[in-house]
């Protein structure tokens, strides 16, 4: 390696049962035999698993299969890991921004930020963000910020965020566009992205409305709109140290909700699957894809969002 700065590995996969097995594997000149190296995969795999996201994706999924030009994957559907994927990821951050921000969310709540606007709460924090990234890294306090109202909002996992505080906010109940529900979706989509990915966010509000059309409130692209603009929220809030002092600086000098979120409540809801199926055919289909790009358009010129 002193001389070289690469190594070539030559993996080869192949399925057995339903699982991969190592069946070639060749450090630069040194071929490894197939056992040893199956053998050391599977030890590593079964270290990784004990981590929350790779454990939650080992019990969904349940096969694999490798076919020519494809992989064939069976998974388990349970609603209700939707629920543990975003309890599992609406973490990070950093302890001393998290106590911070916390503190100052029970303050404005005692002056009375309790309903009305979501942007009336998100005016005030986003200021202090601004002050402490003066000597502070702005992405860290974003993430941390947004970490904390995504837990927050969505009624789980704040106390592993802040485990030693003495007092704790009440429930949730500012509103976009005046719906609860919009704010929550918002700000969990802003948090799942701020502290994960931003596609990894999209795609568990979109695995959230599938579930909802299975015998819960129907599918509706009001929510994916809240969804699509929170996750659009916190990924600029954290993508570069530019960005952050930007949203921090526009935020703070106090925005609308068409700033952060466009109008939404006219587009299609409650939909149960048959009469989603019947209406779009399926996810990825003209008429969804129609709806979904709308949505993107309103998005993109909503101010924060614009250059």
């Amino acid at each position: 390696l002193p001389i070289k700065p690469y190594l070539n590995v030559q993996l080869k996969l192949e399925e057995d049962q339903g699982k991969p097995r190592v069946s070639k594997l060749q450090i630069g000149q040194l071929p490894i035999p197939a056992l040893l190296a199956d053998t050391a995969l599977q030890m590593g795999l079964k270290s990784i698993y004990q981590s929350g996201e790779y454990k939650l994706a080992n019990d969904v999924l349940k096969k694999m299969v490798m076919q020519k030009n494809q992989l064939v994957v069976t998974y388990h559907w349970n609603p209700a890991l939707i629920q543990q994927a975003r309890n599992t990821l609406l973490s990070g951050g950093d302890i001393d921004a998290l106590n911070a921000y916390h503190d100052k969310l029970i303050e404005l709540q005692r002056q009375g930020i309790r309903q009305g606007s979501l942007t009336q709460l998100l005016q005030p924090l986003f200021k202090l963000a601004e002050t402490r990234s003066i000597d502070r890294d702005p992405v860290i306090e974003n993430r941390s910020l947004l970490a904390l109202l995504g837990a927050w909002s969505s009624g789980h996992g704040l106390s592993r965020l802040v485990s030693d505080a003495k007092s704790k906010p009440a429930g949730f109940g500012l509103k976009l566009e005046g719906r609860v529900d919009f704010g929550q979706h918002f700000l969990t989509s802003a948090a799942l992205a701020a502290t994960g990915d931003a596609k990894l966010a999209d795609a568990v509000g979109l695995f959230k409305e599938i579930a909802d059309s299975q015998g819960g409130s129907g599918f509706s692209f009001t929510d994916l709109a809240a969804d699509r603009a929170g996750t659009r929220f916190g990924e600029l809030a954290t993508q570069s140290d530019t960005d952050a002092r930007k949203v921090q600086r526009l935020l703070a000098a106090g925005v609308r909700e068409t700033d952060i979120m466009p109008k939404a409540r006219d587009l299609p809801e409650g939909m149960n699957a048959a009469q989603f199926k019947q209406r779009y055919g399926e996810v990825g289909s003209p008429a969804y894809e129609k709806v979904t790009a709308e949505i993107e358009k309103r998005i993109a010129s909503c101010k924060l969002y614009q250059g």
